[in-house]
């Protein structure tokens, strides 16, 4: 890239990180703005790039903080002789962020779940159900963050692709905790599609707290997930 073509980039690019710095992480401008930042960088090598920074970005607990950092890095990474190594540099710290992730979360009870993208296939009014399907069981609470105080009558909506990798009516359902803050279904197991690794979405919303938009993402082989919804206050 020559100088004065790289100069127009850069400039271009610190646009691009100030406005993606204050978008939430997984908003839809958000996603257009951190692609065109990265073709802006990483002309030649976009999809490379991009595929290594959505999984390190996966394996984060504290996405919003790992992206930040991740631009930073990716803005001073001009000369090419620093593009080998911001793919390195980007895992260590996704890295590093989920390792101090797990040390605070060990401290600190009932730290709010993290959202993740809702995605474009989201549908309201799921229907009230037990099952999706067959072969893979999630459970667990809903609690309050803090006080993990539980939250009975919260309602729990699941989403996800059936084994063709498309979402359908199938795969969609929501189920009310009971007056232990529990939920239980059943579900098959998602596949992977577009490099994405399988997963499910889940929505749950609770009078007086803030709805929750996350997803879970199952091993290979897992037949049975517990996992805890940890909701903020209003």
């Amino acid at each position: 890239m020559s100088w004065p073509v790289r100069k127009i980039a850069k400039r271009k690019s610190v646009v691009a990180v100030v406005l993606v710095w204050f978008h939430p992480y997984g908003s839809p401008r958000h996603n257009s703005l951190l692609s065109a930042h990265q073709r802006h960088i990483f002309p030649n090598r976009y999809k490379t790039i991009n595929f290594f920074w959505f999984w390190a970005e996966q394996k984060t607990p504290p996405r919003t903080t790992s992206c930040r950092i991740n631009l930073i890095i990716n803005l001073f990474a001009f000369r090419s002789r620093a593009m080998n190594s911001v793919l390195f540099i980007s895992v260590a710290v996704a890295v590093f962020l989920s390792l101090s992730h797990l040390s605070f979360a060990a401290e600190t009870p009932c730290l709010p779940t993290a959202p993740d993208a809702e995605g474009p296939f989201y549908k309201p009014n799921a229907p009230i159900r037990e099952s999706t399907g067959r072969g893979l069981t999630v459970s667990g609470k809903v609690m309050s963050a803090g006080s993990c105080m539980i939250i009975p009558g919260a309602r729990v909506e699941w989403w996800q692709a059936n084994k063709q990798g498309k979402y359908d009516d199938e795969h969609r359902g929501a189920q009310l905790t009971s007056s232990e803050g529990r939920y239980h279904f059943e579900t098959d197991s998602p596949p992977s599609y577009f490099f994405r690794p399988p997963h499910i979405h889940v929505k749950i919303s609770a009078s007086g707290y803030q709805t929750l938009t996350t997803q879970i993402y199952p091993k290979e082989g897992q037949s049975t997930i517990r996992f805890d919804f940890v909701l903020i206050k209003k």
